[in-house]
Protein backbone atom coordinates (compact mmCIF):
# COMPACT_ATOMS: atom_id res chain seq x y z
CA UNK A 1 0.00 0.00 0.00
CA UNK A 2 1.30 3.63 -1.31
CA UNK A 3 2.24 5.47 1.98
CA UNK A 4 -0.46 8.75 1.21
CA UNK A 5 -2.99 6.09 1.35
CA UNK A 6 -2.08 4.55 4.79
CA UNK A 7 -1.77 8.22 5.70
CA UNK A 8 -5.08 8.95 4.70
CA UNK A 9 -6.50 5.83 6.41
CA UNK A 10 -4.81 6.49 9.75
CA UNK A 11 -6.43 9.93 9.82
CA UNK A 12 -8.56 9.84 12.84
CA UNK A 13 -10.70 12.61 11.00
CA UNK A 14 -11.27 10.43 8.06
CA UNK A 15 -11.96 7.56 9.65
CA UNK A 16 -14.65 9.00 11.88
CA UNK A 17 -16.23 10.57 8.37
CA UNK A 18 -16.16 7.59 6.86
CA UNK A 19 -17.50 5.22 9.92
CA UNK A 20 -20.59 8.01 10.59
CA UNK A 21 -21.95 7.50 7.00
CA UNK A 22 -25.10 4.87 5.81
CA UNK A 23 -23.75 4.32 2.59
CA UNK A 24 -21.34 1.16 2.08
CA UNK A 25 -17.65 2.33 1.70
CA UNK A 26 -14.76 0.17 -0.08
CA UNK A 27 -11.39 1.33 -0.48
CA UNK A 28 -8.72 -0.95 -2.27
CA UNK A 29 -5.00 -0.11 -2.96
CA UNK A 30 -3.40 0.01 -6.57
CA UNK A 31 -3.62 -3.35 -6.81
CA UNK A 32 -7.05 -4.57 -6.06
CA UNK A 33 -6.58 -5.49 -2.55
CA UNK A 34 -8.78 -3.97 0.42
CA UNK A 35 -7.67 -1.58 2.76
CA UNK A 36 -10.56 -0.57 3.85
CA UNK A 37 -14.35 -0.97 4.93
CA UNK A 38 -16.32 1.70 7.15
CA UNK A 39 -18.72 0.38 9.99
CA UNK A 40 -21.95 0.01 7.64
CA UNK A 41 -20.34 -2.59 5.66
CA UNK A 42 -19.43 -4.53 8.95
CA UNK A 43 -22.79 -4.25 10.04
CA UNK A 44 -24.35 -5.50 6.62
CA UNK A 45 -21.84 -8.67 6.07
CA UNK A 46 -21.05 -9.53 9.22
CA UNK A 47 -16.92 -8.91 8.90
CA UNK A 48 -14.70 -6.54 10.55
CA UNK A 49 -12.29 -4.46 8.44
CA UNK A 50 -9.45 -7.36 9.76
CA UNK A 51 -11.15 -9.97 8.05
CA UNK A 52 -10.50 -8.15 4.84
CA UNK A 53 -7.42 -6.10 5.04
CA UNK A 54 -5.17 -6.83 2.53
CA UNK A 55 -7.05 -9.50 0.77
CA UNK A 56 -8.37 -9.16 -3.50
CA UNK A 57 -11.62 -7.99 -3.91
CA UNK A 58 -12.20 -10.93 -6.32
CA UNK A 59 -11.26 -13.48 -2.91
CA UNK A 60 -14.19 -12.19 -1.05
CA UNK A 61 -16.39 -11.14 -4.03
CA UNK A 62 -17.54 -12.91 -7.08
CA UNK A 63 -18.57 -10.28 -9.41
CA UNK A 64 -19.69 -10.51 -13.00
CA UNK A 65 -17.94 -6.75 -13.89
CA UNK A 66 -16.30 -5.05 -10.97
CA UNK A 67 -17.78 -1.27 -10.87
CA UNK A 68 -14.58 -1.03 -8.10
CA UNK A 69 -11.80 -2.56 -10.79
CA UNK A 70 -13.04 -1.47 -13.67
CA UNK A 71 -12.61 2.01 -11.93
CA UNK A 72 -8.90 0.96 -11.49
CA UNK A 73 -8.08 -0.45 -14.82
CA UNK A 74 -9.50 2.49 -17.02
CA UNK A 75 -8.41 5.00 -14.01
CA UNK A 76 -11.69 6.76 -14.30
CA UNK A 77 -14.50 7.36 -12.22
CA UNK A 78 -17.76 4.78 -12.89
CA UNK A 79 -21.03 6.60 -13.03
CA UNK A 80 -23.62 5.42 -10.37
CA UNK A 81 -25.20 2.32 -11.29
CA UNK A 82 -27.49 -0.83 -10.65
CA UNK A 83 -25.51 -3.30 -8.44
CA UNK A 84 -27.37 -6.60 -7.94
CA UNK A 85 -25.86 -9.56 -6.31
CA UNK A 86 -26.68 -12.24 -3.90
CA UNK A 87 -25.46 -12.76 -0.01
CA UNK A 88 -26.60 -15.10 2.26
CA UNK A 89 -29.33 -16.37 -0.74
CA UNK A 90 -31.15 -12.95 -0.45
CA UNK A 91 -30.95 -10.29 -3.72
CA UNK A 92 -29.71 -7.10 -2.66
CA UNK A 93 -29.82 -4.15 -5.07
CA UNK A 94 -27.10 -1.30 -5.03
CA UNK A 95 -26.38 1.84 -5.72
CA UNK A 96 -22.62 1.90 -6.94
CA UNK A 97 -20.17 4.09 -7.83
CA UNK A 98 -16.16 3.93 -7.82
CA UNK A 99 -13.53 6.84 -8.36
CA UNK A 100 -9.74 6.38 -8.53
CA UNK A 101 -7.68 7.98 -5.28
CA UNK A 102 -4.75 10.02 -6.57
CA UNK A 103 -1.64 11.74 -5.27
CA UNK A 104 -0.98 13.95 -7.97
CA UNK A 105 -0.55 11.43 -11.53
CA UNK A 106 0.06 8.54 -8.75
CA UNK A 107 -2.67 6.16 -8.52
CA UNK A 108 -3.38 5.20 -4.88
CA UNK A 109 -6.34 2.94 -5.38
CA UNK A 110 -10.36 3.36 -5.97
CA UNK A 111 -12.90 4.04 -3.28
CA UNK A 112 -16.26 2.38 -3.57
CA UNK A 113 -19.43 3.68 -2.20
CA UNK A 114 -23.04 2.12 -2.87
CA UNK A 115 -26.39 2.78 -1.53
CA UNK A 116 -28.82 -0.18 -0.64
CA UNK A 117 -32.15 0.39 -2.74
CA UNK A 118 -33.24 -3.15 -1.81
CA UNK A 119 -36.42 -1.90 -0.55
CA UNK A 120 -36.82 1.16 -2.75
CA UNK A 121 -36.74 -1.77 -5.70
CA UNK A 122 -39.17 -4.32 -3.92
CA UNK A 123 -41.51 -1.42 -3.49
CA UNK A 124 -41.46 -0.74 -6.89
CA UNK A 125 -41.45 -4.12 -7.77
CA UNK A 126 -44.74 -4.37 -5.88
CA UNK A 127 -46.48 -1.70 -7.05
CA UNK A 128 -46.09 -2.49 -10.87
CA UNK A 129 -47.62 -6.24 -9.91
CA UNK A 130 -50.25 -4.48 -8.04
CA UNK A 131 -51.01 -2.31 -10.94
CA UNK A 132 -51.04 -5.09 -13.51
CA UNK A 133 -53.40 -7.53 -11.37
CA UNK A 134 -55.58 -4.92 -10.93
CA UNK A 135 -55.54 -4.07 -14.63
CA UNK A 136 -56.42 -7.86 -15.39
CA UNK A 137 -59.01 -8.24 -12.65
CA UNK A 138 -62.80 -7.27 -14.30
CA UNK A 139 -63.59 -6.49 -10.87
CA UNK A 140 -61.35 -3.70 -10.30
CA UNK A 141 -62.72 -0.18 -10.74
CA UNK A 142 -60.09 1.29 -13.36
CA UNK A 143 -60.12 5.22 -13.81
CA UNK A 144 -62.44 6.66 -16.82
CA UNK A 145 -63.22 10.29 -17.52
CA UNK A 146 -65.91 10.38 -15.10
CA UNK A 147 -63.44 9.99 -12.49
CA UNK A 148 -62.69 13.68 -13.21
CA UNK A 149 -64.98 15.58 -11.04
CA UNK A 150 -65.19 19.27 -12.36
CA UNK A 151 -67.34 22.04 -14.41
CA UNK A 152 -64.84 24.79 -14.91
CA UNK A 153 -64.78 25.54 -18.63
CA UNK A 154 -60.80 25.18 -18.79
CA UNK A 155 -61.39 21.69 -16.67
CA UNK A 156 -63.97 20.32 -19.25
CA UNK A 157 -61.46 21.67 -21.94
CA UNK A 158 -58.79 19.30 -20.61
CA UNK A 159 -61.17 16.49 -20.31
CA UNK A 160 -62.51 16.94 -24.00
CA UNK A 161 -58.75 17.62 -25.11
CA UNK A 162 -57.65 13.63 -23.09
CA UNK A 163 -60.81 12.34 -24.74
CA UNK A 164 -59.62 13.20 -28.24
CA UNK A 165 -56.00 11.68 -27.13
CA UNK A 166 -57.64 8.45 -26.41
CA UNK A 167 -58.53 7.58 -29.75
CA UNK A 168 -55.58 8.67 -31.61
CA UNK A 169 -52.33 6.51 -30.57
CA UNK A 170 -50.22 9.53 -30.27
CA UNK A 171 -47.72 10.55 -27.00
CA UNK A 172 -49.25 12.79 -24.56
CA UNK A 173 -47.55 14.96 -22.21
CA UNK A 174 -49.65 16.03 -19.09
CA UNK A 175 -49.12 19.31 -17.20
CA UNK A 176 -50.51 20.62 -14.15
CA UNK A 177 -48.90 20.96 -10.65
CA UNK A 178 -48.40 18.05 -7.73
CA UNK A 179 -51.91 16.56 -6.63
CA UNK A 180 -54.03 17.64 -9.68
CA UNK A 181 -54.93 14.24 -11.01
CA UNK A 182 -52.80 13.30 -13.87
CA UNK A 183 -52.30 9.83 -13.42
CA UNK A 184 -55.88 9.86 -13.34
CA UNK A 185 -55.73 11.57 -16.69
CA UNK A 186 -53.58 8.97 -17.87
CA UNK A 187 -55.47 5.93 -16.81
CA UNK A 188 -58.54 7.73 -18.08
CA UNK A 189 -56.83 8.05 -21.73
CA UNK A 190 -55.65 4.53 -21.17
CA UNK A 191 -59.12 2.86 -20.54
CA UNK A 192 -60.75 4.59 -23.24
CA UNK A 193 -57.95 3.89 -25.48
CA UNK A 194 -57.80 0.16 -28.53
CA UNK A 195 -54.99 -0.53 -25.93
CA UNK A 196 -57.49 -0.49 -22.30
CA UNK A 197 -57.49 -4.47 -22.35
CA UNK A 198 -53.36 -4.20 -22.20
CA UNK A 199 -51.35 -3.13 -19.43
CA UNK A 200 -51.31 0.15 -17.88
CA UNK A 201 -47.97 0.89 -15.51
CA UNK A 202 -47.17 3.50 -14.16
CA UNK A 203 -43.74 5.07 -12.36
CA UNK A 204 -42.91 8.66 -10.83
CA UNK A 205 -40.16 9.04 -11.89
CA UNK A 206 -38.95 12.07 -8.81
CA UNK A 207 -39.36 8.75 -6.30
CA UNK A 208 -36.66 6.83 -7.77
CA UNK A 209 -33.03 7.43 -7.68
CA UNK A 210 -31.57 7.53 -11.34
CA UNK A 211 -29.07 5.02 -11.09
CA UNK A 212 -32.33 2.71 -10.40
CA UNK A 213 -34.25 4.29 -13.16
CA UNK A 214 -32.59 2.71 -16.40
CA UNK A 215 -32.62 -0.76 -15.49
CA UNK A 216 -36.63 -0.46 -13.80
CA UNK A 217 -37.41 1.30 -17.34
CA UNK A 218 -35.38 -1.37 -20.03
CA UNK A 219 -34.55 -4.45 -17.48
CA UNK A 220 -31.27 -5.96 -16.50
CA UNK A 221 -29.29 -9.05 -18.13
CA UNK A 222 -27.83 -11.65 -16.08
CA UNK A 223 -24.16 -11.54 -15.72
CA UNK A 224 -24.02 -7.68 -15.96
CA UNK A 225 -23.29 -7.06 -12.12
CA UNK A 226 -22.71 -9.21 -9.67
CA UNK A 227 -24.93 -11.96 -9.20
CA UNK A 228 -27.25 -9.46 -11.27
CA UNK A 229 -30.40 -12.27 -12.83
CA UNK A 230 -32.44 -11.51 -16.20
CA UNK A 231 -35.27 -8.85 -15.09
CA UNK A 232 -37.97 -7.34 -17.49
CA UNK A 233 -38.09 -3.43 -17.22
CA UNK A 234 -41.24 -2.13 -17.49
CA UNK A 235 -41.39 -1.19 -21.65
CA UNK A 236 -41.59 -4.82 -21.95
CA UNK A 237 -44.04 -5.25 -19.05
CA UNK A 238 -46.22 -2.69 -20.30
CA UNK A 239 -46.03 -4.09 -24.37
CA UNK A 240 -49.05 -3.32 -26.61
CA UNK A 241 -50.26 -0.96 -23.34
CA UNK A 242 -49.14 2.64 -21.88
CA UNK A 243 -46.31 3.56 -20.11
CA UNK A 244 -46.89 6.76 -17.70
CA UNK A 245 -43.86 7.98 -16.74
CA UNK A 246 -44.90 10.76 -14.27
CA UNK A 247 -42.79 14.07 -13.24
CA UNK A 248 -40.39 13.08 -16.22
CA UNK A 249 -38.33 16.82 -15.69
CA UNK A 250 -36.91 14.51 -12.42
CA UNK A 251 -34.93 12.43 -15.11
CA UNK A 252 -31.57 13.12 -15.26
CA UNK A 253 -30.97 14.47 -19.30
CA UNK A 254 -28.25 11.72 -19.90
CA UNK A 255 -31.54 9.50 -19.38
CA UNK A 256 -33.97 11.53 -20.97
CA UNK A 257 -31.28 11.23 -24.23
CA UNK A 258 -31.49 7.52 -23.90
CA UNK A 259 -35.10 7.61 -23.39
CA UNK A 260 -35.57 9.99 -26.68
CA UNK A 261 -33.44 6.65 -28.18
CA UNK A 262 -36.11 4.26 -27.64
CA UNK A 263 -39.06 6.40 -28.20
CA UNK A 264 -37.36 7.56 -31.89
CA UNK A 265 -36.54 3.68 -32.70
CA UNK A 266 -39.21 1.43 -31.19
CA UNK A 267 -36.80 -0.95 -29.21
CA UNK A 268 -34.91 -1.50 -25.90
CA UNK A 269 -31.70 -2.94 -25.24
CA UNK A 270 -31.34 -4.36 -21.67
CA UNK A 271 -28.15 -3.05 -19.76
CA UNK A 272 -25.62 -5.43 -20.38
CA UNK A 273 -27.56 -7.04 -23.39
CA UNK A 274 -26.48 -7.51 -26.59
CA UNK A 275 -29.22 -7.40 -28.84
CA UNK A 276 -32.48 -5.24 -29.19
CA UNK A 277 -35.71 -5.71 -28.60
CA UNK A 278 -38.68 -4.51 -30.38
CA UNK A 279 -41.52 -2.73 -28.00
CA UNK A 280 -44.74 -1.26 -28.86
CA UNK A 281 -46.16 1.23 -25.73
CA UNK A 282 -47.83 4.06 -25.59
CA UNK A 283 -45.82 6.87 -23.56
CA UNK A 284 -47.92 8.89 -21.56
CA UNK A 285 -45.76 11.24 -19.42
CA UNK A 286 -46.43 14.32 -16.69
CA UNK A 287 -44.36 17.19 -15.81
CA UNK A 288 -44.74 19.11 -12.78
CA UNK A 289 -44.99 22.41 -13.85
CA UNK A 290 -45.41 24.17 -17.25
CA UNK A 291 -43.68 22.98 -20.17
CA UNK A 292 -41.73 26.80 -21.18
CA UNK A 293 -40.51 26.37 -17.38
CA UNK A 294 -39.11 22.84 -17.76
CA UNK A 295 -37.74 24.05 -20.82
CA UNK A 296 -36.10 27.16 -19.62
CA UNK A 297 -34.36 25.60 -16.78
CA UNK A 298 -33.02 23.14 -18.53
CA UNK A 299 -34.79 19.91 -16.76
CA UNK A 300 -36.04 18.72 -20.17
CA UNK A 301 -34.27 18.52 -23.13
CA UNK A 302 -35.76 20.01 -25.87
CA UNK A 303 -36.13 17.08 -28.87
CA UNK A 304 -37.63 15.04 -26.08
CA UNK A 305 -39.99 17.35 -25.35
CA UNK A 306 -40.98 17.57 -28.72
CA UNK A 307 -41.31 14.07 -29.08
CA UNK A 308 -43.53 13.57 -25.84
CA UNK A 309 -45.47 16.39 -26.66
CA UNK A 310 -47.37 15.40 -29.54
CA UNK A 311 -50.42 16.03 -28.02
CA UNK A 312 -50.29 18.72 -24.74
CA UNK A 313 -53.04 19.05 -21.77
CA UNK A 314 -52.87 21.16 -19.35
CA UNK A 315 -54.43 20.21 -16.24
CA UNK A 316 -55.64 23.65 -13.93
CA UNK A 317 -54.82 23.19 -10.46
CA UNK A 318 -58.01 23.54 -8.21
CA UNK A 319 -57.40 27.39 -6.81
CA UNK A 320 -58.43 28.20 -10.43
CA UNK A 321 -61.25 26.33 -10.59
CA UNK A 322 -63.13 27.49 -6.72
CA UNK A 323 -66.66 26.10 -7.74
CA UNK A 324 -65.47 22.97 -8.25
CA UNK A 325 -64.62 22.24 -4.99
CA UNK A 326 -67.97 21.96 -3.76
CA UNK A 327 -68.42 19.22 -6.41
CA UNK A 328 -65.04 17.97 -5.52
CA UNK A 329 -66.37 18.17 -1.34
CA UNK A 330 -69.50 16.48 -2.26
CA UNK A 331 -67.72 13.57 -4.00
CA UNK A 332 -65.22 13.03 -0.95
CA UNK A 333 -67.59 13.11 1.62
CA UNK A 334 -69.85 10.47 0.07
CA UNK A 335 -66.78 8.09 -0.36
CA UNK A 336 -65.43 8.59 3.16
CA UNK A 337 -69.19 8.08 4.78
CA UNK A 338 -68.72 4.83 3.24
CA UNK A 339 -65.38 4.61 4.22
CA UNK A 340 -65.53 4.90 8.19
CA UNK A 341 -69.71 4.74 8.13
CA UNK A 342 -70.49 8.30 8.85
CA UNK A 343 -73.16 10.30 8.24
CA UNK A 344 -72.06 13.68 7.35
CA UNK A 345 -73.92 15.89 5.43
CA UNK A 346 -72.04 19.14 4.63
CA UNK A 347 -70.19 21.85 5.64
CA UNK A 348 -70.36 24.16 7.96
CA UNK A 349 -70.34 27.92 6.48
CA UNK A 350 -67.48 28.98 7.96
CA UNK A 351 -65.24 25.67 6.74
CA UNK A 352 -67.22 26.39 3.35
CA UNK A 353 -65.98 29.77 2.86
CA UNK A 354 -62.47 28.54 4.00
CA UNK A 355 -62.30 25.74 1.62
CA UNK A 356 -63.22 28.34 -1.27
CA UNK A 357 -60.47 30.73 0.01
CA UNK A 358 -57.80 28.56 0.22
CA UNK A 359 -55.17 27.95 -2.01
CA UNK A 360 -54.62 24.19 -1.92
CA UNK A 361 -51.31 24.32 -2.61
CA UNK A 362 -51.59 20.31 -2.60
CA UNK A 363 -54.38 20.30 -5.12
CA UNK A 364 -57.68 18.02 -5.29
CA UNK A 365 -55.35 15.42 -3.46
CA UNK A 366 -54.82 17.64 -0.76
CA UNK A 367 -58.68 18.43 -0.39
CA UNK A 368 -59.15 14.74 -0.57
CA UNK A 369 -57.08 14.08 2.43
CA UNK A 370 -58.49 16.89 4.02
CA UNK A 371 -61.97 15.85 4.37
CA UNK A 372 -60.81 11.99 4.79
CA UNK A 373 -58.67 13.59 7.90
CA UNK A 374 -61.68 15.40 9.32
CA UNK A 375 -64.29 12.37 8.21
CA UNK A 376 -62.27 10.14 10.34
CA UNK A 377 -62.16 11.99 13.15
CA UNK A 378 -65.81 13.63 13.48
CA UNK A 379 -68.10 11.32 15.94
CA UNK A 380 -70.59 9.78 14.53
CA UNK A 381 -73.55 11.48 15.25
CA UNK A 382 -72.35 14.54 14.11
CA UNK A 383 -73.11 15.76 10.52
CA UNK A 384 -71.10 18.85 9.80
CA UNK A 385 -67.56 18.97 9.34
CA UNK A 386 -66.69 22.14 11.33
CA UNK A 387 -63.30 24.27 11.46
CA UNK A 388 -62.70 22.88 14.62
CA UNK A 389 -62.24 19.45 12.35
CA UNK A 390 -59.64 21.08 10.36
CA UNK A 391 -55.87 19.41 10.60
CA UNK A 392 -53.49 21.84 12.40
CA UNK A 393 -51.28 22.05 9.35
CA UNK A 394 -53.38 24.35 7.93
CA UNK A 395 -53.19 26.70 9.61
CA UNK A 396 -50.27 29.08 10.45
CA UNK A 397 -50.35 29.84 14.44
CA UNK A 398 -48.02 33.21 14.00
CA UNK A 399 -50.46 34.73 11.15
CA UNK A 400 -53.35 33.19 9.44
CA UNK A 401 -54.56 30.38 7.39
CA UNK A 402 -53.68 31.19 3.72
CA UNK A 403 -56.46 33.18 1.42
CA UNK A 404 -59.07 34.37 3.36
CA UNK A 405 -60.09 37.81 1.92
CA UNK A 406 -57.48 38.75 -0.87
CA UNK A 407 -56.01 36.49 -3.46
CA UNK A 408 -56.12 32.83 -3.55
CA UNK A 409 -51.90 32.88 -3.90
CA UNK A 410 -51.05 35.95 -1.02
CA UNK A 411 -50.97 35.50 2.51
CA UNK A 412 -54.74 37.19 4.14
CA UNK A 413 -54.31 39.65 6.85
CA UNK A 414 -50.77 40.51 7.04
CA UNK A 415 -49.98 41.15 10.67
CA UNK A 416 -47.75 44.29 10.49
CA UNK A 417 -49.92 46.65 8.36
CA UNK A 418 -50.41 50.07 9.94
CA UNK A 419 -53.51 51.20 10.25
CA UNK A 420 -54.44 55.43 10.26
CA UNK A 421 -56.24 55.15 13.13
CA UNK A 422 -53.63 55.26 16.04
CA UNK A 423 -56.54 53.55 18.61
CA UNK A 424 -56.74 50.66 15.91
CA UNK A 425 -53.45 50.40 15.52
CA UNK A 426 -52.96 49.67 19.29
CA UNK A 427 -55.76 47.26 19.25
CA UNK A 428 -54.26 45.11 16.28
CA UNK A 429 -50.82 45.59 17.97
CA UNK A 430 -52.31 43.91 21.59
CA UNK A 431 -53.33 41.18 19.64
CA UNK A 432 -50.79 40.40 17.54
CA UNK A 433 -48.60 40.45 20.90
CA UNK A 434 -51.34 38.49 22.54
CA UNK A 435 -51.70 35.68 19.59
CA UNK A 436 -47.37 35.87 19.37
CA UNK A 437 -47.19 34.74 23.13
CA UNK A 438 -48.59 31.84 22.95
CA UNK A 439 -46.32 28.70 21.61
CA UNK A 440 -47.75 27.18 18.49
CA UNK A 441 -47.82 23.76 20.08
CA UNK A 442 -50.86 24.62 22.82
CA UNK A 443 -53.10 26.30 20.10
CA UNK A 444 -55.69 24.39 19.71
CA UNK A 445 -58.09 24.67 16.04
CA UNK A 446 -60.89 26.43 18.26
CA UNK A 447 -58.42 29.09 19.24
CA UNK A 448 -56.57 29.35 16.18
CA UNK A 449 -59.98 29.65 14.84
CA UNK A 450 -60.85 32.87 17.57
CA UNK A 451 -57.46 34.69 16.54
CA UNK A 452 -58.37 34.25 12.69
CA UNK A 453 -61.99 35.71 13.23
CA UNK A 454 -61.13 38.58 15.92
CA UNK A 455 -58.23 39.27 12.85
CA UNK A 456 -60.56 39.31 10.18
CA UNK A 457 -62.86 41.42 11.91
CA UNK A 458 -60.48 44.23 12.71
CA UNK A 459 -58.96 44.15 9.43
CA UNK A 460 -62.28 44.49 7.98
CA UNK A 461 -62.97 47.31 10.36
CA UNK A 462 -59.83 49.04 9.70
CA UNK A 463 -60.12 49.68 6.31
CA UNK A 464 -63.84 51.04 6.52
CA UNK A 465 -62.46 53.20 8.50
CA UNK A 466 -60.16 54.41 6.01
CA UNK A 467 -62.55 54.23 3.45
CA UNK A 468 -65.16 56.42 5.64
CA UNK A 469 -67.98 53.33 5.84
CA UNK A 470 -67.39 53.08 1.63
CA UNK A 471 -68.15 49.39 1.28
CA UNK A 472 -67.10 49.36 -2.74
CA UNK A 473 -63.73 51.46 -1.63
CA UNK A 474 -62.87 49.18 1.57
CA UNK A 475 -63.40 46.13 -0.53
CA UNK A 476 -61.03 47.19 -3.41
CA UNK A 477 -58.54 47.83 -0.35
CA UNK A 478 -58.92 44.28 0.54
CA UNK A 479 -58.56 43.38 -2.52
CA UNK A 480 -62.08 41.27 -2.27
CA UNK A 481 -65.50 41.78 -4.08
CA UNK A 482 -68.07 43.73 -2.59
CA UNK A 483 -70.35 40.87 -2.54
CA UNK A 484 -67.53 38.92 -0.34
CA UNK A 485 -66.81 41.69 2.18
CA UNK A 486 -70.74 41.77 2.62
CA UNK A 487 -70.83 38.85 3.74
CA UNK A 488 -67.80 38.99 5.81
CA UNK A 489 -69.42 42.29 7.81
CA UNK A 490 -72.78 40.27 7.97
CA UNK A 491 -70.66 37.18 9.38
CA UNK A 492 -69.42 39.60 12.14
CA UNK A 493 -71.83 41.36 13.12
CA UNK A 494 -69.98 44.73 11.78
CA UNK A 495 -72.74 47.69 10.70
CA UNK A 496 -71.66 50.94 8.91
Amino acid sequence: MHRELQEILSNPCVLTILNNMTEYVYIVDDQGCLQFINQAVEAFENLTDADVKGKHIKELYTQGESPTLKALYERTPVPEHENIYMLDGKQYHQLAKAFPLFAGDKLLGVCTVQRDMTLVSQVLSDNTTLKKNQQKNPKAKRKTFDSLIGEHPTFRQSIELARNAAGNDVSVLLSGFTGSGKEVFAQAIHNSSPRRDKPFLAINCAAVPDGLLEGILFGTTKGTYTGSIDKVGLFEQAEGGTLFLDEINSMSLESQAKLLRVLEEKEIRRLGGGCDIKINVRIISSINTTPQIALQKNQLREDLFYRLSVMTIVIPPVKNRPHDIDLLTEHFIKKFNRTYKKNLQSLSPEVHEFFISYPWPGNVRQLKHVIESAISSIPPDRTEIRMQDMPHYLFDATTTYVGTMQDISAPIFPIAQASTDPAANDATQHNVSKADSMHANDLQPENLYTIIEEREKQKILDALLQSNGNISKAARQLGVSRQKLTYHMKKHGIHR
